[in-house]
């Protein structure tokens, strides 16, 4: 049971550091271009993973599952960052949001999210083709 509440508590740090690491990723991702473009080709970094020991796959599928995580709760309102938002909202003002305003804001969120998209994929593109 020892070792069993060890790896618990060695799992929980790893994924707290992670954590931080993915903080501070996405913090040079707004500040820089350069690591944008390093970091988000995740199809090459996967292949070159994959090649290697089980080990390194499994911490680096752990890092994409934190960072993941980190990013679904951005306060951006169709991810669950943002319904957390909307929830927070209806409880400072005891009522609900008016439906219209929350599918505008919903609308808006989406247009950011496709904008990262069309930005990390348009990057992925000029590395794997040169440009």
């Amino acid at each position: 049971m020892n070792l069993f509440l060890r790896a618990i508590t060695w799992a929980v740090r790893a994924a707290a550091a992670l954590g931080g690491a993915g903080i501070i990723m996405m913090a040079l991702l707004v500040c820089t271009d350069v690591i944008l473009r390093k970091l988000l080709n995740f199809s090459i970094l996967i292949s070159d993973e994959i090649s290697g020991y089980l080990l390194v796959l499994l911490a680096f599928m752990a890092l994409f599952s934190v960072n993941l995580a980190i990013l679904n709760l951005l306060p951006i309102p169709v991810l669950d960052g943002g319904q957390l938002v909307f929830l927070l909202i209806e409880g400072v003002r005891g009522k609900p949001m008016p439906l219209e305003l929350r599918v505008r804001f919903s609308q808006f969120g989406l247009v950011i999210l496709l904008g990262i998209m069309v930005l990390a994929l348009t990057n992925d593109l000029l590395r794997v083709f040169g440009g």
